[in-house]
């Protein structure tokens, strides 16, 4: 072997035994960038995906209760809906008359909330005869929140209510606020077959006088859902609890 041959093969580069090299700074803020940017791209067309599935939910449960082009009794209107989690779908209709510095109708109520659920049990525990959905004496309470107000609820009345052949349950509800004023409630409950139903009136602040009857034409507007004959019978709720028969 000659020495131009020995030479050469002395002179190969050294190799590096120190830490690989690190990637440019600039480039891992932009790797990161891009990485943020798709998380928050993907998270809003999920949101916003989950938005159109609950609209679309809280629309089909009103085209259901109301369908046709008939105005919805007391001049209520469509102002809010969501849809929850147990198959529950809920709208909220409100009285723009209600806003009125004079209230032309103050009788009516100003607010309503109908909500179907997947199950009936949810729905019937809110009119079974429990201590809580029984009416009581509320003269003690209402003497010490006229000294000190305080919030509570109470039920002060319920019944049936008869519309297009239907009889079902309400309950009569006032709420006592903590700055000394009131409001009453009335709850219905439209429960047919396994398909739970629920409407809920809200009368205006210190109005005394709520009453079902004037929810009748409303209820009659109602398209309730037919129930299935295939399903097993929904037994009485009793003490806060209910079965399904076999």
């Amino acid at each position: 072997m000659s020495a131009d041959s020995g030479a050469q093969g002395s002179a190969a580069e050294p190799v590096s035994t120190g830490p690989p090299a690190q990637p440019e700074p600039e480039g891992l803020f932009t790797a990161l960038f891009v990485i943020i940017g798709l998380v928050v791209v993907v998270g809003a067309a999920i949101a916003v995906f989950g938005l159109r599935v609950q609209n679309m939910d809280v629309m089909a449960l009103y085209d259901d209760a109301f369908p046709g082009d008939e105005p919805i009794p007391l001049g209520l209107e469509l102002v809010d809906g969501t849809a929850l989690a147990g198959a529950q779908r809920w709208i909220v209709l409100r009285r723009p008359t209600a806003d009125a510095s004079e209230d032309p109708t103050p009788e009516l109520p100003i607010r309503v909330a109908l909500g179907r659920m997947g199950d009936a049990l949810p729905a019937r525990r809110l009119f079974a005869p429990v201590a809580a959905n029984l009416p009581r004496d509320l003269s003690k309470d209402l003497e010490k929140w006229a000294k000190e107000p305080y919030r509570f609820e109470a039920v002060t009345r319920r019944g049936t209510v008869v519309f297009d052949g239907f009889e079902t349950d309400y309950l009569v509800m006032r709420t006592f606020e903590d700055d000394g004023t009131f409001f009453d409630r009335v709850r219905v409950d439209l429960t047919v077959g396994n398909t739970g139903g629920v409407l809920d009136a809200e009368w205006a602040r210190d109005h005394d006088g709520a009453e079902v009857g004037v929810l009748v034409p409303l209820l009659e507007r109602i398209e309730l859902p037919a129930a299935d004959p295939d399903a097993a019978p929904v037994l009485p709720v009793m003490g806060g609890t209910e079965a399904t028969g076999s």
